[in-house]
């Protein structure tokens, strides 16, 4: 069904029973998300990323991001890809500021270390 590059790297990866209701590996992926199937090794890649491991929150989170808390960034984009369009290299990337980081760093049980890079699900 999927797996993380480290779980492949470890010999892992996720399946599922299907049942007596024969279930479909499609049907569970519309649930991660919509994923352009022309380019496979793009596909795996991000549904890979749908099974890397996350440090699971048991609460809501207590930090609100407002409005003036973020903006929008423009692409940075330069080169080829192999199928000859433009690359883009920022591509889900963003900015947080360092008051937001403490903020999230502080609900995540992290008081003595506000990481420099989170990743949002």
């Amino acid at each position: 069904m999927g797996s993380s590059n480290s779980q492949m790297r470890d010999h892992g990866c996720y399946f599922f029973d299907a049942g007596e209701n024969g279930g479909q590996v499609d049907t569970i992926r519309a649930q991660l998300g919509v994923f352009d199937r022309s380019n496979i090794p793009k596909l795996m890649a991000r549904i890979g990323q749908c099974f890397t491991q996350a440090k699971k929150k048991l609460k809501e989170s207590q930090v609100k991001l407002l409005d003036k808390h973020h903006n929008q960034t423009f692409d940075v984009i330069g080169g080829r890809n192999t199928s000859g369009e433009p690359y883009i290299f920022s591509d889900g990337c963003g900015r947080i500021s360092k008051e937001c980081a403490k903020d999230i760093a502080k609900d995540l049980g992290l008081e003595n270390c506000v990481p420099s890079c989170f990743q949002v699900r």
